[in-house]
Order: C-alpha cells, then structure tokens, then sequence
C-alpha cells in the first residue's frame, strides 16, 4: 500500500520523512511522494490532489488555530458524499496527533516535532493495523518454543561422524605393521648370516 506526506509549515521535512517511511516500514506501507505547502491553499490543493491517488495521507506540521489550522483545512478538503468524518486523537504520554477517517480514506496530521512523531509511531502502526487489516512485523517475534524445537528436530536428523582422536587406530595398525616388517628382516638378516657360516665351515673342512 502506498501514502504521501504533505509537510504544512515544516522545518523538519527530511527528519520527519525518515521517521515515518521508517516506522512504516513493518507494515509494508511504501512511500510514493511527499511535497511541501506554504499556505493554506496550497496545502488544501495538495490534499484534494494526493486523495484522488491515495488511500493515505501525512500531514506533518503547522501550528496554525482558526480556519488555517491543518485540522480545518483537512476537514473542509473531506467532505465525505456518505458517511461522515471521524475524528480521533493519537496520544501517547505528552505526545499527540490527530487522525481522521473518510471510509476507506485515511489523514494522520502530525506535529512538527521529531521526537514526538517518533513517540507515535507505534500507535499509528496499530491503529493502521486495524484500519487496513494489515500484518505487523514488528510486533510478531517469534515463538521461542517453536524455534527451539525445529532445532531439537535437525540436531536430531543430523547423521553424526566420530571424530578420531590423535594417536588414532590407523596411527596404531601403521606402527604394529612397520615393526612386524623389522622383525621379518632381522631374521631373514639372521638366517643369511647362519647359511653364510654353514658354507664357509663346509669349504674350510674339504680344502
């Protein structure tokens, strides 16, 4: 699902930008075009245009009261044909937004503040969840149990080989074989010397 962000009177557009596509991001929500108003008719423009592409819309700051206050100006842009439109404050310790709701159409107007827009995220993340039915990454770890018994069942699986310690068999079966190979030729070396001096008495005696 794609949104855009509309920065009303913002000086923090890039700040807030990565905090939102950030905190978004579990929810598989992309961002697809974000643009600044100066006033309250470029932000009124900005708002009839990105809710003929779009489902959801940011409105991130402006402190304006009155008839120019981002609030108003969003609710003059939603005039829902059916229905009506739904007005609901995000707060979270000192932190707050508002979000409101056409049908399928969502606005979350956020203030001009880093660190309370970051406060919100994880409230905006559920309500969207709810809204739009989607899964949360973020909120869905793994079951441990799960885990560690897929682990038990490959150890298990695993054919393991035995590991041969040094001075192995094969170390011992190579030695005994080489020292039954010298005891074979000291004694054919025996036996030569014991035939040489049988020739040699036998040759003495007939000379």
């Amino acid at each position: 699902m794609l949104y855009e962000i509309i920065f009303y009177h913002s000086g923090k557009t890039a700040e807030l930008q990565n905090i939102i596509s950030s905190g978004l991001s579990p929810l598989s929500l992309d961002l697809r075009g974000a643009c600044a108003a100066a006033d309250a008719k470029e932000l009124s423009d900005s708002l009839a245009a990105a809710g003929k592409r779009r489902k959801l819309i940011f409105v991130a700051g402006g402190a304006a009261e009155g008839a120019n206050s981002p609030a108003e100006i969003i609710k003059k842009v939603l005039k829902p044909k059916k229905g009506s439109l739904n007005e609901e404050k995000l707060i979270l310790d000192k932190a707050e937004g508002i979000i409101m709701t056409v049908g399928e159409q969502t606005i979350i107007l956020l203030p001009d503040d880093t660190e309370t827009v970051n406060s919100l995220i994880p409230a905006i993340q559920k309500k969207l969840s709810e809204i739009y039915h989607i899964k949360n990454d973020s909120i869905d770890p793994p079951d441990m149990d799960i885990v560690i018994k897929e682990l038990d069942e490959q150890m298990a699986g695993t054919n393991r080989v035995k590991v041969t310690p040094s001075g192995s068999t094969a170390e011992k079966t190579k030695a005994a074989s080489l020292k039954k190979i010298k005891v074979t030729i000291a004694i054919l070396l025996i036996l030569a010397a014991v035939q040489l001096g049988a020739a040699s008495y036998l040759f003495i005696t007939h000379l």
